[in-house]
């Protein structure tokens, strides 16, 4: 359960069809009481996984952020509910809201899987060396900036650009005589200063 977290869905997923199935037609307490014990299970689970001890296995910050923020919300909108229409919809809007808590703690708790410490304290995603993880994922990194990932290049090849871009021509002939790839617009050397003596062109 903690290497898979996503596993705690399909309680949620049954949980969500016991609900349906227990108040229509007819109301069937049991199948109610079982379709919510099972969405209020998997979210507890969810949030220890993603908040709860465990060794070696950091826990994303702001981690309490993300749930208390999402908690908030759905009371917010249970107590309005609760004054505008009555009790049994701000209940509805509570359960309701067992759904994106569950997603948000399970989200938390996979990237947690994928995230590992170094000895200055750092956080180091190790999903993107990891080819044989069965489940791919994304880690908390510290040392890249946010939207940054070593899995994109810098480099220009000529595919980078259509057939009739204007620089299509520039860049096919600077990666043929490059071997393949051009260092792109950043990173390319600035033009050589005229020397004394040269014409201008």
């Amino acid at each position: 359960m903690r290497r898979y977290p996503a596993m705690l869905w399909l309680l949620v997923f049954v949980g969500s069809l016991l609900i349906l199935n227990g108040s229509h037609p007819t109301w069937r307490p049991w199948e109610l009481v079982v379709g919510i014990a099972l969405p209020v299970i998997a979210c507890g689970l969810a949030i220890y996984l993603a908040t709860g001890p465990e060794a070696g296995k950091p826990r994303v910050r702001g981690s309490y952020w993300f749930l208390t923020g999402t908690f908030a919300f759905y009371a917010v909108a249970a107590l309005a509910a609760l004054f505008a229409l009555g009790i049994d919809e701000a209940i509805a809007v509570l359960l309701a809201g067992l759904i994106p808590m569950t997603a948000v703690a399970l989200w938390l708790a996979h990237v947690r899987q994928k995230t590992r410490t170094t000895p200055d304290g750092a956080l180091v995603d190790t999903a993107a060396d990891d080819h044989t993880d069965p489940v791919p994922g994304l880690g908390a990194d510290d040392q890249r900036p946010l939207g940054d990932t070593p899995d994109a290049h810098d480099e220009l090849i000529p595919q980078d650009l259509p057939k009739d871009h204007p620089g299509r021509q520039a860049v096919e002939e600077e990666a043929a005589a490059l071997g393949g790839a051009t260092p792109g617009p950043t990173r390319r050397r600035p033009p050589t200063p005229p020397r004394a003596g040269d014409r201008p062109r």
